[in-house]
């Protein structure tokens, strides 16, 4: 069936904050070759690997996964981690050391499970600790914990850029070397070859690349993209009518 008359819904389970910063830019990028196409992002609870195997889920998006041998996957792009406080806050009164930073109270999430962040195997490594006074499942429920209160948040940078403005939030530098993280997408073999998913994947490595340094308001939602990455995709796709 042609892209243009195919009807689906593709499910993508990814952390919060991808809904967020591209949701809305992706779903226009691949309703120009797939117009009855629908998006359902579901959240990044735990780390299942047999969501793909059993095609509960099209694509998994993120950086802390566990894939199957067979699970192929491509490089979307690399974040850094960023602090983020309210406007104001008194840890950016003055120079924002390991000692400083741990000292202050913090909001944590968990992803995929895990609730031990990089941040914190460094600062062990200058005999700090964070104090952790809230925990929450997404970066996104942690940037909105650190704009109503003194919480110090540990976000992708993408993210925090894309929000800092609207929500009256400050970024800094992490007084240690976290390091980048790689953003995967990783689909089922199976998929592969199909032209509706290999639409998807264009898109969002597309889309990922070109909107992750926010906001979003800045860009033209009729040109969600652009460039040698959009006429390379529109080749393929066309290659698949």
């Amino acid at each position: 069936m042609p892209l243009a008359q195919l009807e689906r819904e593709f499910t993508v389970r990814a952390p919060e904050g991808m809904g967020i910063v591209y949701g809305a830019t992706l779903l226009a990028a691949v309703r120009r070759d797939i117009p009855r196409a629908r998006l359902r992002f579901v959240p990044e609870s735990d780390s299942d690997a047999m969501a793909l195997r059993e095609g509960r889920i099209d694509l998994d998006v993120g950086t802390l996964f566990d894939k199957g041998p067979e699970i192929q996957t491509s490089l979307l792009y690399e974040q850094h981690i960023v602090g983020v406080v309210k406007a104001g806050h008194e840890l950016l009164q003055a120079r924002v050391t390991p000692k400083r930073f741990a000292a202050q109270q913090h909001v944590a999430l968990t992803r995929r499970g895990k609730s031990r962040e990089p941040v914190d195997t460094l600062l062990a490594e200058h005999g700090c600790a964070r104090q952790i006074a809230l925990t929450v499942p997404s970066a996104y429920g942690a940037l909105m914990a650190a704009a109503r209160s003194a919480l110090v948040a540990c976000v992708p940078e993408p993210l925090a850029r894309t929000v800092a403005a609207s929500l009256d939030l400050a970024i800094f530098k992490l007084p240690v070397a976290v390091p980048v993280e790689q953003v995967l997408q990783a689909w089922h073999p199976r998929d592969a070859v199909d032209p509706a998913h290999r639409c998807l994947r264009d898109c969002v490595a597309v889309v990922s690349r070109e909107t992750r340094f926010g906001p979003l308001a800045k860009r033209d939602p009729s040109q969600p993209m652009h460039g040698r990455a959009m006429a390379a995709h529109r080749a393929l796709v066309s290659k698949a009518r």
